[in-house]
């Protein structure tokens, strides 16, 4: 069963494996030890081993999701969608008036996992991330579910 919960400091070495392999420009376990200390890092874990996480931040009158990630061994298995949907939870309780993503625009999984929760596109960043080299998409979701264009 996959629990879904904050990260507590002592975890940021973990986290920082799990960068490693999710992404090309990791964190450092410096930052994710701040950001599990500020509580704005949600864990998934599998008998206790951290399977994925979701760092979720307070911007002005919204939310931003920094990273959304699932180790590769643990992916197509609902574990993003329960991350998501937590960071969904959150921010609706928070009052925000929105939650806001970027994401590659190569990534089509996860770009359809967004969509499929309420996320709508509202912007492109050309040539925003690099190693290698992609253009991200801005995605927003309204409190209560409706993207920013469904207004």
């Amino acid at each position: 069963m996959t629990e879904i919960g904050f990260a507590l400091p002592p975890e940021a070495g973990a986290l920082a494996e799990l960068e490693k392999k999710c992404f090309s420009t990791p964190y450092s376990a410096a930052e994710l030890e701040k950001a599990a200390a500020e509580n704005s890092c949600l864990a998934a874990k599998v008998d206790g081993v951290i399977v994925g996480y979701c760092f979720l931040r307070r911007i002005p009158f919204a939310s931003e999701i920094g990273r959304l990630a699932v180790d590769p061994d643990w992916r197509r298995r609902g574990i993003g969608r329960l991350l998501l949907r937590e960071a969904v939870r959150l921010s609706d309780q928070r009052g925000d008036e929105s939650l806001q993503l970027e994401v590659r625009s190569r990534n089509a999984a996860a770009i359809a996992l967004y969509e499929s929760e309420g996320f709508v596109r509202v912007g492109l960043r050309k040539n925003y991330y690099r190693l290698p080299d992609d253009d991200a998409i801005l995605m927003d979701r309204r409190a209560g579910g409706a993207g920013a264009s469904e207004k």
